[in-house]
């Protein structure tokens, strides 16, 4: 099959979704009577729909990968090496960072009682009131940390769920009946919301199965059939979010989860067929915010506390939109210097790392493969 080929918009998707969760972290609080400042502010509150994004991306890249080496050597141990040294280092390094902050502040050992629930990756079974209280524990704020455990159980969970399926049919049944869960326990549970439900793995794990059931259309013979639908499904996926932001607003967010997985999907499936959206996804600068987005996921919450501190020192918080408005910006700027760093000179060098643990071709991606360019007469890259 060759080398697996990238697509560079995907880059600059990602890119779209970090910036808008950097949107809502950094600015997501505002309120204010200058009316340009509340509309920024406004906007900026649904910007935690970039976790959803990143989900279903994550799902059509993981579920590719997996398909595509199924049945190679060391199947399950290569993918979870490099997705370990992908994640990992940055992770504890931070979880480590928050320790010798909170013991140079005094409170090492609050700090070491809560931190081992973000080290096995359990916060997202915490309550959020809960995971408030454990985040007070800490000197830097970390309560945000919970989409990365739902990513973490995905990577544990769907290898196993893939390794008993022999066909993509099958595999397929196995998203949609993802989908269907989460969205039974999304629409079930918003009419009576419990508290913390929003951030558990059962309520978010729709957007994965959309962007796995896509990666597996993707790669059959009737891709060219499924691809037309993309404009269609991008538009009710946009029209279900302004009748549901419409009618219920931002303080309903298991509502808004279905129709974020049907968007970003649509998007997801625009991004795979050349066009206005996936010229605009592959532009150059979009394509590093998209390649560095890991830092700037972690550092914007992280940094917060240095934040305030840098512009406590240029303006007093008397002067409230001033104030809001450069927590923004040098927000924005301290997190892409960090992210900048961190990965030219922290990650990069360990995912090089990731040569040792090579992704093979596994026996269904081949037969699969084959089956596609007997059917299309083209090869299938």
């Amino acid at each position: 099959m060759g080398e697996r080929k990238h697509i560079p918009a995907l880059d600059g998707l990602r890119g779209c979704a970090v910036l808008a969760v950097m949107c809502y972290h950094l600015g997501g609080g505002v309120q204010s009577h200058n009316p340009v400042v509340h509309l920024a502010g406004v906007a900026t509150r649904y910007g935690f729909a970039g976790v959803q994004l990143f989900f279903v991306l994550s799902g059509f890249l993981i579920t590719g990968i997996l398909w595509d080496s199924k049945g190679s050597a060391f199947w399950w141990r290569n993918f979870f090496m490099r997705r370990a040294l992908r994640i990992f280092p940055l992770y504890y390094a931070s979880l480590l960072l928050n320790l010798i902050v909170s013991a140079l502040s005094g409170l090492g050992w609050i700090a070491l009682s809560s931190l081992w629930i973000f080290a096995l990756y359990l916060q997202n079974f915490q309550f959020p009131g809960h995971l408030r209280e454990l985040a007070d524990h800490l000197s830097l704020p970390l309560a945000h940390y919970w989409s990365l455990a739902v990513e973490e159980q995905f990577y544990l969970i769907w290898p196993l769920v893939l390794m008993k399926t022999r066909t993509s049919g099958q595999a397929k049944v196995c998203c949609l009946a993802v989908v269907l869960i989460s969205l039974c326990v999304d629409v079930g549970t918003g009419l009576h919301v419990l508290s913390g439900l929003d951030s558990s793995f059962l309520a978010n794990m729709g957007g994965l199965g959309a962007g796995s059931f896509l990666a597996l259309a993707y790669r059959a013979p009737s891709w060219p059939r499924v691809i037309v639908w993309g404009p269609a499904v991008t538009l009710a996926g946009l029209c279900g979010f302004l009748l549901t932001a419409h009618f219920m607003g931002y303080q309903a967010p298991l509502f808004h989860l279905p129709v974020f997985w049907l968007l970003f999907t649509g998007m997801l499936m625009l991004c795979l067929r050349p066009g206005l959206l996936t010229r605009l996804m592959s532009l150059p600068w979009l394509r590093w915010v998209g390649r560095i987005s890991y830092g700037l996921y972690v550092f914007p919450s992280l940094l917060l506390p240095l934040t305030f501190w840098l512009v406590g020192r240029l303006v007093g918080p008397a002067h409230r939109e001033l104030y809001l408005g450069l927590v923004f910006v040098v927000g924005m700027c301290v997190s892409f210097a960090a992210a900048t760093l961190s990965f030219n000179y922290f990650e990069e060098p360990i995912l090089k790392l990731k040569r040792k643990f090579p992704e093979g071709t596994g026996k269904v991606a081949r037969a699969e493969v084959a089956q596609r360019v007997e059917a299309s007469g083209a090869p299938f890259a």
